[in-house]
């Protein structure tokens, strides 16, 4: 019994030390978390509160002020339309061609691999280094785009792409697909090499065809990822800033106006810290609440063990 009482002892004397190891580990990642994403985070929603500016260090509280005049503004809700559409079409666009490419890579063709790789150029890319790609490309003095489209009759004159607002969502939408449907290709692959190769073969033993071995076991096999995938692109997509603002600014005007580049642009060229802060914390909001829907979907929890 002394025996036993005194091993006892002894674990509950090292018990704390067990502790120290993995918090010792930890501790950076939550210094960085909380440095680059909760204590920036907290300083918007305060911020949203006040009447501070870039032109002031001192700022007083004014409560709910700035999303009283937000929700009353016609610029943002005509950016909170824009920042929809937007989402929806190059969300949409992104899982369709990243599905599709993941389909056609994960098939046993020559030089898979390479293929693979070349793919996944445009994801790697700098933002910077894509904008500036894609401007080029439009340019309608020496754009390769108009000179195509010239040469083949399609046109008698260049396209302002960045300028004319009929096609200059189409100017921003194609670089944005562009640049991000690789990364949903990279998800969807992963999920296609996930499911057992034994589904396919008994199938094809009890008769069942390519299209149907695609409809019963390719798409519930890939139910989780195009979940994902699909809160991902709504994500990435309504909080959308850089290749949006490298290629117009929001223009012409605000045809291209988004909630991220209103808040930017109330920030660092209107001087208005707490209006755009409350720009900031409705796109936070929003993107908060849709990914509570999403864990807390049906479809999400019947997946759970």
């Amino acid at each position: 019994m002394q025996i036993l009482i005194d091993t006892d002892s002894r674990k509950r004397r090292k018990a704390p030390g067990l502790f120290l190891l993995p918090g010792a580990l930890l501790a950076p990642t939550l210094i960085i978390v909380f440095g680059v994403l909760l204590y920036p985070a907290a300083c918007t929603i305060f911020f949203s509160l006040t009447d501070k500016t870039m032109a002031d260090t001192t700022y007083s509280f004014i409560g709910l002020k700035n999303y009283s005049n937000l929700f009353s503004d016609p610029k943002f809700w005509m950016a909170f339309q824009h920042s929809i559409i937007f989402t929806l079409v190059a969300g949409s666009l992104n899982i369709l061609l990243g599905f599709g490419t993941a389909l056609l890579v994960n098939r046993a063709i020559p030089f898979r691999g390479l293929f693979r790789s070349l793919l996944l150029i445009p994801w790697v890319m700098p933002h910077i280094v894509t904008g500036l790609m894609f401007r080029w490309l439009y340019n309608d003095f020496y754009g390769y785009l108009n000179y195509l489209l010239i040469h083949a009759g399609l046109i008698e004159k260049p396209i302002l792409f960045l300028v004319d607002r009929a096609f200059v969502w189409l100017a921003v939408i194609l670089p944005t697909v562009w640049y991000e449907y690789p990364f949903v290709m990279l998800m969807f692959l992963a999920a296609l090499q996930s499911i057992s190769p034994d589904l396919y073969r008994a199938a094809k033993v009890d008769g069942a065809n390519a299209f149907q071995q695609f409809l019963h076991i390719t798409l519930p096999c890939l139910k989780q990822a195009f979940l994902l995938n699909g809160l991902l692109q709504i994500i990435f997509m309504f909080k959308s800033f850089n290749l949006v603002w490298i290629l117009t600014q929001g223009g012409p005007g605000d045809r291209t106006e988004l909630l991220s580049t209103l808040a930017y642009r109330h920030v660092f060229e209107g001087f208005s810290t707490g209006y755009g802060s409350a720009v900031a914390t409705v796109i936070f909001l929003v993107l908060f609440a849709v990914s509570i829907v999403y864990l807390a979907s049906p479809a999400i929890r019947s997946e759970e063990p």
